[in-house]
């Protein structure tokens, strides 16, 4: 029997696997990576006036970051969040003015952006998997105040309410867990979900997804 025939598509078989399955080798110490990339999120946000319940509602955004390594199985990182306008609905909503008491809907218009600083373990080489922490800061912008009459199903209004914008600055606390998988020796993608958590006069949190293109320099 030929041996060689044996033994090439093993050899073969083999090298395939090393290639793309994960590997217990460590990060790369003083690596200096660049992330850039977009998430989608889901928020609980309380009403930035008056007395009312935190709701959830979706969002999108992006992100942009640095890493750097400062042992092989440990990254510090500093970055910053920007999150896209979007619409928040608070029902059962009571606002007291000059005018009076009013309780309806409240409607705004809801967009952040924040800072943040953290550190992170990293195991792994072509497959790069991490857990870790962040902590910062988040501005949160609330605009198109309007408060709504729903007591008339058919045929809700607003009560004309004159009503400012508000904003609102938190603490931010994130822990968060992910993969990154290296595409080539510079080049990589990776996914890190993060719980967020905001303390402040407007507390909740934000379950976040980002997916991140990052550049490494040696």
């Amino acid at each position: 029997m030929n041996t060689r025939s044996r033994v090439g598509p093993f050899l073969a078989v083999a090298a395939v696997a090393v290639a793309v399955l994960p590997c217990a080798a460590h990060a790369d110490r003083g690596a200096f990576t660049l992330d850039v990339g977009g998430f989608l999120a889901v928020s609980s946000v309380s009403p930035p006036l008056g007395l009312g319940s935190a709701v959830a509602g979706s969002s999108g955004g992006g992100v942009l970051g640095v890493r750097y390594a400062l042992a092989n199985d440990l990254e510090v990182s500093a970055g910053g969040f920007y999150e896209a306008p979007a619409t928040y609905f608070h029902p059962g909503t009571t606002i007291v003015s000059s005018d009076g008491t009013f309780a309806g809907t409240l409607q705004s218009r809801t967009s952040s952006w924040g800072a943040t600083v953290g550190a992170r373990w990293v195991k792994g080489s072509v497959w790069r998997y991490f857990l870790g922490g962040e902590l910062g800061f988040s501005r949160r912008a609330f605009t198109r105040l309007d408060l709504i009459d729903v007591s008339d199903a058919t045929n809700p209004h607003s009560f004309g309410l004159t009503l400012a914008d508000v904003s609102t600055t938190a603490l931010l606390v994130a822990p968060l867990a992910g993969v990154e998988w290296a595409l080539s020796d510079h080049i990589s993608l990776s996914i890190a979900p993060r719980l967020q958590l905001y303390v402040g006069s407007q507390s909740g949190l934000r379950f976040l997804v980002p997916v991140m293109f990052s550049y490494s320099w040696y």
